[in-house]
């Protein structure tokens, strides 16, 4: 595969799905050399593509969003398409009366000559008692229609309720990992300046030194100690508790939350 279908290929599998006008922009090439690489990567099964949708990185990424983020698009799309069919059937109905006063308006023409000719009594009246069901009919079905209508708004307003609140959900979602994520490097940058404290105390034989590390992050952020703290294990024992205490309820959680996952595979308690 050469550097360009590549680049291709690895942004859909990214950014899936992707319209054709974002990934020309992402790759810097028009829509007709785009057009050229993608019809290669899909005779290959690398890409598939989804009308209204845009490209995936294969038919199993495709059925995988199906099954999971896209179902809810894929059902507003369903629904906006059967409350258009509607409303369309609702206009058609509404102007038939119009047509038919049009046509018997029009005065005597080569194309309504013979239909005014047998327009007699009895006919004419025949005619008003077909009209006349045919109204009735055709309002029971406008009814009908409305009926669907409104519940195709309804289950509409729902959809984009469920939409948005996934958004919101995904949002937060990505807020609390890259929290967790900092929070890991503050962790992991903590315990490096303690390591290299004690090399520095043993390097130099110096525990000023070696002190001066800690003292210095703790110091940036202000996080130093009052000076009024006068015993180092008092302090450390009543400003623990409380955290030991989260601590043990956090643990507590893991734990059911583990042993609801074993019961749920038929595990025995650990």
């Amino acid at each position: 595969m050469d550097t360009l279908k590549q680049r291709i290929f690895d942004y859909v599998k990214v950014h899936h799905p992707v319209r054709r006008v974002d990934l020309c922009k992402a790759i810097g090439i028009s829509g007709k050399a785009l057009d050229r690489e993608i019809s290669v990567l899909k005779s290959t099964g690398m890409i598939h593509s989804a009308a209204g949708f845009g490209y995936f990185p294969g038919l199993a990424a495709y059925e995988a969003w199906k099954k999971g983020e896209g179902a809810v698009k894929l059902q507003i799309r369903g629904m906006k398409g059967g409350l258009s069919s509607a409303e369309s059937r609702r206009e058609s109905l509404s102007t038939y009366p119009s047509r038919i006063v049009d046509l018997l308006s029009g005065g005597v023409t080569d194309d309504n000559s013979d239909f005014i000719a047998t327009a007699n009594p009895a006919t004419v009246l025949a005619l008003l008692y077909e009209l006349e069901a045919a109204e009735k009919t055709s309002a029971a079905r406008l009814e009908a229609l409305d009926r669907i209508h409104k519940m195709f708004q309804r289950e509409k307003y729902r959809v984009e309720a469920a939409e948005k609140r996934i958004t919101e959900l995904q949002s937060e979602n990505e807020y609390i990992r890259k929290r967790f994520k900092e929070v890991d490097l503050l962790l992991g940058k903590n315990l490096l300046v303690m390591k290299a404290a004690i090399i520095e105390w043993q390097g130099t034989g110096d525990a000023k030194n070696g002190l001066a590390w800690i003292y210095n992050t703790l110091f940036g952020p202000g996080e130093l100690p009052s000076e009024d703290e006068k015993d180092a294990q008092a302090y450390f024992d009543r400003e623990y508790e409380p955290l030991d205490k989260e601590l043990m309820e956090l643990h507590r959680w893991f734990w059911e939350q583990s042993e609801a996952e074993r019961a749920a595979a038929g595990i025995g308690k650990g």
